[in-house]
């Protein structure tokens, strides 16, 4: 059967391109933020010259949390150092689909950051996941097909069914 396909990785998957917000920012400011970008969590990231490195993350979940307590008690103005969710579960740029498919699947998350060495370099998305695992079924299928010989099961096997 010649080479054994290999699935995606998060650094094949991942978005780039990924708005972020700094610690300091207020909760009207970040609720502001994301209600205009239309997404649902923002990565809170330190910036350096060498990166931004990834400190937390705040989502719309945190934001509506702090903000009816804010309005219910008249708390004073916060920040979203204070809200953040601090060591948040990232993804490695070298994680393949079959690893991201078991984290998604065993978590409640949506999205996840994709981090190296402490430094942002991007997000992944169950959806994104869940496309590329059905594109490389279909890869899969449709070789197996031509060849008219079944995948080693060997090569199948993956953590995830080995652990639980």
């Amino acid at each position: 059967m010649g080479e054994l396909l290999q699935p995606p990785t998060v650094a094949d998957l991942m978005i780039r391109d990924v708005h972020t917000v700094r610690p300091d920012v207020s909760l009207d400011e970040a609720i502001t933020f994301l209600v205009k970008k239309k997404i649902p969590f923002a990565p809170v990231v330190e910036r350096h010259t060498d990166g931004d490195e990834l400190i937390g993350l705040i989502s719309e979940m945190d934001c509506l949390g702090y903000l009816s307590n804010e309005l219910f008690y008249n708390n004073p103005d916060i920040n979203v150092r204070s809200m953040m969710h601090k060591f948040p579960l990232c993804a490695s740029p070298e994680s393949d689909i079959f690893v991201m498919a078991t984290i998604f699947t065993q978590h409640v998350y949506r999205h996840l950051p994709v981090v190296e060495d402490k430094h942002l370099l991007g997000v992944i998305s169950r959806h994104d996941v869940l496309k590329a695992m059905h594109e490389f079924c279909q890869t899969v299928c449709q070789d197996k097909s031509a060849h008219k010989t079944h995948l080693d099961f060997h090569d199948l096997v993956n953590l995830r069914f080995i652990i639980k």
